[in-house]
C-alpha cells in the first residue's frame, strides 16, 4: 500500500463517498454547520480545530484546519498557542489519570469498581509528584504557562481546551475546562460550539481515517 500518510492516499476517501453516498452526505451536513460561523467565529472554531487535530493525531485534519485557520486571518502564533493547548490537554489527561495508578498501587493492585471518583483523586494524583517533583513541577509550570493570556486570550485557550477534552476524553479535564470556561467568559452558545467542534474533529479523525479501510479493501 506504501505510506498510509499520503495526499494521494487522502483520495480513497472517495470510495467511502461512492460506497454510502447518503450518509456521507449527512456526515458533510454536519461539518458544515459545526463549523458555520455562530457564537464563535470561523477564526475561533478553527483554532479550536487545530488544537484538538493535534490531539487526534490525525495528519488530514492538521493539514485541513491549519489552513482553515489561516485562511480565516489565524497568524502562526496563534496556531501555535493553539497547538500547545492541545499538546498540554493529552499530557493533562495522562496526569489526571495517574491518579488510577496511584490508588491501584496503594490498594496493592486489586480492582478497584469506581476509576472515576469524585472524591480523592487530587490527592491521588499528586502522589505521583511527590515521587518525580521536579518532573511534576516541570509539567505544571508548562501548564501554566500555555493557558496564560498570550496572543490567544484565555477564553479562546478554554474553548479549545473544552474540545479537546471530548477527545481525551478524561471527565477530570472535562469538568475543569468547562468551569474555567465560564470563568473566562465563555457563554453557553460558545461552550456549545466549541463542543460541537470537538464532536466533529473526533468524527472527521474516523472519517479521514477511513481512506486507509477503503483502501485495504480493494487490495
Amino acid at each position: 500500500m506504501g505510506d498510509y500518510y499520503t495526499a494521494e492516499g487522502g483520495k480513497n476517501i472517495m470510495k467511502l463517498r461512492d460506497a454510502s453516498p447518503e450518509l456521507f452526505q449527512e456526515l458533510n451536513k454536519v461539518n458544515e454547520k459545526v463549523f458555520a460561523p455562530g457564537a464563535l467565529s470561523t477564526k475561533d472554531k478553527e483554532l479550536i480545530a487545530v488544537g484538538t487535530a493535534h490531539t487526534t493525531c490525525c495528519p488530514w485534519c492538521i493539514d485541513i484546519h491549519v489552513k482553515g485557520a489561516k485562511k480565516a486571518g489565524a497568524t502562526k502564533e496563534e496556531v501555535a498557542e493553539s497547538i500547545f493547548v492541545g499538546i498540554a490537554l493529552a499530557g493533562g489527561a495522562a496526569f489526571a489519570h495517574s491518579s488510577i495508578d496511584m490508588k491501584s498501587l496503594e490498594q496493592g493492585g486489586s480492582k478497584d469498581p469506581h476509576h472515576y471518583p469524585t472524591e480523592g483523586v487530587r490527592e491521588n494524583y499528586m502522589k505521583l509528584g511527590s515521587l518525580k517533583p521536579e518532573a511534576a513541577k516541570a509539567f505544571g509550570s508548562f501548564d501554566k504557562k500555555v493557558f496564560s493570556e498570550g496572543v490567544l486570550p484565555v477564553k479562546t485557550k478554554e474553548l479549545i481546551a473544552v474540545a479537546v477534552t471530548k477527545v481525551t476524553q478524561c471527565p477530570y479535564c472535562i469538568e475543569a475546562h468547562t468551569l474555567r470556561a465560564s470563568k473566562a467568559g465563555a457563554t453557553e452558545e460558545e461552550i456549545a460550539e466549541a463542543i460541537f467542534v470537538g464532536i466533529g474533529l473526533a468524527a472527521g479523525r474516523s472519517y479521514a481515517h477511513a481512506s486507509i479501510g477503503m483502501a485495504a479493501y480493494d487490495e
